[in-house]
């Protein structure tokens, strides 16, 4: 997923997205210079379970 899908998908703003990559608080990975997002750890990143180790 892309930055604009994921805040949509949350109901935040892109804004928002980039703050939670920045404190390394949301599963992220780089593509290049782009942030992509994975829909099944972002699912497991809401429930509260562990997440995988990222670096965005």
């Amino acid at each position: 997923m892309t930055t604009a899908e994921v805040a949509l998908y949350l109901r935040i703003s892109e804004a928002s997205v980039y703050r939670l990559v920045r404190m390394k608080d949301i599963p992220a990975s780089r593509v290049g210079r782009q942030l992509r997002f994975r829909r099944d750890m972002i699912d497991e990143w809401l429930s509260g379970e562990k997440v995988h180790n990222y670096r965005p």
